[in-house]
């Protein structure tokens, strides 16, 4: 049986970066090969999608809060697990 080689996944930076293009984003043949793969990859980079939108949602004068610490912990930790 052939053994299974796992899929180096797409770094955050690079979901994220997507993420902030929207439409404008042009995936490479690999990325988008890997995306069509890996369902983790598709669920990080569908989070990037939901926080670009949200932060696209601000308006001039409105005060933003800033998110708990925790969020920022898991931002970190994702990161550094690329």
């Amino acid at each position: 049986m052939a053994e299974r080689r796992a899929l180096p996944h797409i770094p955050s930076a690079e979901l994220a970066a997507h993420a902030l293009d929207g439409e404008r984003a042009v995936w490479g043949a690999g990325a988008a090969r890997h995306l069509s793969l890996c369902h983790i990859c598709r669920e990080r980079l569908t989070a990037y999608e939901r926080a670009a939108a949200a932060g696209r949602l601000h308006r001039p004068g409105e005060t933003l809060h800033p998110p708990p610490a925790r969020v920022w912990a898991t931002v970190r930790a994702h990161l550094e697990a690329d």
